[in-house]
């Protein structure tokens, strides 16, 4: 009796771990088979896209940059927000950086530009956990506030030529590897690993989820919603401070336009505006999507007129195919639900 009961339990663990495969497959295949169809499209139709110059350029001087931004992007929507300040502040913590590098030196400068990126982002938590201002409003103020420090710190002028160690951030290689890549890749993965497998991270998602629930379960919400912001701030430095790496230089418009590329690829990734339904992965694959369709518009030689046409019915599009994703997985979780509750 014991090992039949034994080979039964084992039987159905088996089982659901397949369904947990199955639900895990299914939950990214719209974005797969979006970025699957892009990529054969402009692979077919424009000319050099598939070349190994141009897939590098797309993978390691675009991507790592939109990733990095998209992330904090996408923690503000998992806690049922939206960041319209991540811009202006890579702007200003790239200004600030650049202004304490060139008097102070490099370590300086980047402690400056990493303290202002969080400083801005601890803002946002307050002006939203404790003021209880909307996100969309207390950021929107934040955009307008981070872009005119820029300007009077940089007084209308550029500052360049900055030390190659900073430089090399950007543009050197370790074994090989892209250093962009690599400072990506580590900040996606201690991201990950915050937001997946530990408390805070949960906590995060909880807010987003249920405000009020979370607060009720326990969690200090206003404390968690004030993180979330900071881990927002430190992206947007890192990336400012990478950018003046790649560029060589520091302008209070670096970063003019980011936020609606920000935007949309956390939507084409298919992120849930509701609160709490978000994750780096989708966003990773947004990112690439939205990245090589407007590398292929380019080489296509399409007006810019046109760009923000295209990508918007690819933003529709990708919803529309997560939510068909979406329903297919609850119906098949209710099949299974009733399958394992009938063994019973």
């Amino acid at each position: 009796m014991s090992c039949r009961y034994s080979f039964e339990r084992t039987e159905k663990r088996v089982m659901l771990v397949n369904v947990n495969k199955k639900t895990v497959i299914s939950a990214y295949l719209p974005q797969l088979l979006l970025l699957a169809a892009v990529i054969l499209f402009l692979g077919r139709e424009a000319e050099g896209f598939l070349t190994l110059s141009n897939l590098r350029n797309v993978l390691v001087m675009q991507v790592p940059f939109l990733f990095l931004l998209s992330m904090g992007m996408t923690i503000s929507v998992v806690v049922k927000g939206l960041d319209l300040s991540i811009g202006a502040n890579m702007a200003l913590s790239s200004c600030v950086a650049g202004l304490v590098i060139k008097s102070q030196g490099m370590a300086a400068g980047i402690a400056a530009g990493i303290l202002a990126g969080c400083l801005l982002g601890a803002v946002n938590g307050l002006l939203i956990a404790k003021v209880k201002l909307p996100a969309f409003i207390a950021t929107y103020g934040m955009d307008w506030i981070g872009k005119g420090l820029c300007y009077v710190l940089m007084m209308g002028t550029t500052a360049y030529g900055f030390p190659k160690a900073l430089r090399e951030l950007s543009s050197g290689e370790t074994a090989g590897i892209s250093n962009l890549l690599l400072a990506a890749g580590i900040i996606y993965g201690i991201y990950s690993f915050i937001l997946y497998h530990t408390v805070p991270g949960r906590n995060i998602y909880a807010i987003g989820l249920n405000l009020e629930g979370a607060r009720f379960s326990g969690v200090m919400a206003d404390r968690t919603m004030i993180c979330a912001y900071i881990m927002n701030g430190f992206l947007a430095a890192v990336t400012g401070l990478l950018y003046i790496g790649q560029l060589d230089a520091v302008d209070p418009t670096i970063a003019e336009g980011w936020n609606i590329k920000l935007i949309a690829a956390v939507l084409i990734g298919g992120a849930s505006m509701s609160g709490g339904k978000a994750d780096l992965n989708h966003t990773l694959l947004g990112v690439l999507i939205l990245s090589f369709l407007t590398n292929g518009i380019n080489l296509l030689g399409i007006s810019s007129l046109w760009q923000q046409l295209v990508i918007g019915l690819v933003i529709i599009c990708s919803i529309f195919m997560d939510k068909f994703s979406r329903l297919i997985l609850e119906y098949r979780e209710k099949q299974n639900w009733i399958k394992r509750e009938g063994s019973l």
